[in-house]
């Protein structure tokens, strides 16, 4: 049996490639959770924490996340479980 050509298993192209700043992915994101249904009143909570998580500029998860990522990592190191992340 003959195999497809490698042409006809590449993705279609897309169109230019647009750079994507950190700000217009949160911007993306929250225009899709605007136009999210919630099914329940849990979910539409859910969804409001993303929304305001989202629009935050304290900086405190950039601050965080790393002590947090260390904490995990070292507690899983002592558990001795593989590590969430590398590095």
């Amino acid at each position: 049996m003959k195999r497809p050509s490698s042409a006809s298993r590449r993705q279609p192209r897309r169109g230019p490639k647009v750079k994507r700043t950190p700000k217009s992915i949160i911007q993306e994101t929250l225009v899709q959770l605007d136009q999210l249904a919630a099914p329940s009143a849990k979910a539409q909570g859910a969804i409001s924490f993303f929304k305001k998580w989202l629009r935050d500029e304290s900086g405190y998860d950039e601050q965080a996340w790393p002590k947090l990522k260390k904490a995990l990592d070292r507690e899983r190191t002592r558990v001795k479980a593989r590590t969430l992340f590398d590095g």
